[in-house]
């Protein structure tokens, strides 16, 4: 009977030690899991600001776009005018 206690007292040994293992292993995985967290937030952060930057920049854009559209209207526009002016000044004389 005291073989059979000294082999079940050493079989909980190893039960005990390997969950102890376990339990390890979590928790390292754990701190592995929060750590690849943290940097995947990280990432999310910077896409988040430079995706941000580059929305800001294409408005600038667009608005540079439509001013220069607009200058050149105008001048194409002052251009007509002038063509006209001088067409009339020289279909009166």
């Amino acid at each position: 009977m005291s073989d059979e206690h000294d082999e079940l007292r050493a079989r909980l040994a190893e039960l005990a030690e390997g969950e102890r293992e376990l339990r390890r292993l979590l928790t390292d995985t754990h701190a592995q899991v929060a750590a690849r967290d943290e940097e995947v937030r990280r990432l999310l952060d910077e896409l988040a600001r430079e995706r941000a930057e580059r929305d800001r920049v294409m408005g600038e854009a667009a608005a540079a776009h439509a001013e220069l559209a607009a200058l050149r209207s105008t001048r194409v526009l002052r251009a007509a005018r002038l063509w006209w002016r001088l067409r009339h000044a020289l279909r009166s004389r």
